[in-house]
């Protein structure tokens, strides 16, 4: 009878460690794609003003491709500041519940 108690604590303890080690481990992967997420808003915001200032010169003025290419890099920097924003609110939400 003990040889099995020693047995399943033996394993809950072994099923306890990897469980903390796997939490730990996505921690710090979340953590990276954060830090990241926000390098990748910086850079395409930076992207979207040089490609502003490039359509206003006189050379460019009015190009239909540097127009389409500015619309674009807008609205991929929208979507990127609304999955940061999403992001941040369920990982509010995550830090109410526990």
């Amino acid at each position: 009878m003990t040889t099995i108690v020693y047995i399943a604590l033996s394993t809950l303890g072994v099923i306890f460690i990897l469980s903390v080690w796997a939490n730990i481990f996505l921690l710090k992967r979340l953590l990276f794609v954060s830090e990241n997420l926000d390098d990748l808003l910086y850079m395409v915001t930076n992207f979207s003003l040089h490609l502003e200032k490039v359509n206003n010169m006189k050379t460019f003025y009015g190009d239909e491709v540097l127009a389409g290419l500015l619309d674009h890099s807008k609205e991929l920097r929208e979507d990127l500041t609304q999955i940061i924003s999403n992001y941040e609110y369920k990982q509010e939400t995550a830090q109410k519940t526990q």
